[in-house]
């Protein structure tokens, strides 16, 4: 029996081993990615409904909106802010006009269509301040 060569066994070697490596599939779409953006509607403190209006440049709106309606417009309470995501990490700040009443949130778990976590809400009366948690659906990009 002859010898084969050390440069074949090299190739009998590595050749397949490459092809092994190289040919295995590779997800082009790892998962969705968070993305804050939009309009999101959700409840926080006893079931009131929120809903948070994030604009593509960091900057936000939150409202309090009242029994059954989904008009912005028409609300009365209404802090404007920003909002942070690292990862998928969405933190935000809001605040009213006279700088009395402010909303800290950070999540705790987000989804393309979700955010969990936990909110904030100060005031100037300190007995009225709440943390709860919050749940927020997407409704439209």
């Amino acid at each position: 029996m002859k010898k084969m060569p050390k440069q074949r066994w090299l190739f009998v070697i590595l050749v397949p081993g490459l092809i092994q490596c190289f040919s295995c599939s590779k997800n082009s779409n790892p998962g969705s990615v968070f993305s804050a953006p939009g309009y999101w509607t959700g409840s926080f403190f006893s079931g009131a409904t929120l809903a948070i209006l994030n604009r593509a440049d960091g900057t936000g709106r939150i409202y309090l909106l009242t029994t059954g309606s989904t008009d912005t417009s028409a609300q009365f309470v209404k802090l404007d802010g920003s909002y942070n995501v690292q990862g998928d990490i969405y933190s935000a700040n809001f605040i009213d006009t006279s700088g009395s009443i402010y909303v800290n949130m950070e999540s705790s778990r987000t989804t393309p269509n979700s955010i969990e976590g936990v909110f904030s809400l100060n005031n100037y009366v300190p007995s009225a301040n709440t943390i709860e948690t919050f749940d927020f659906q997407l409704v439209r990009h």
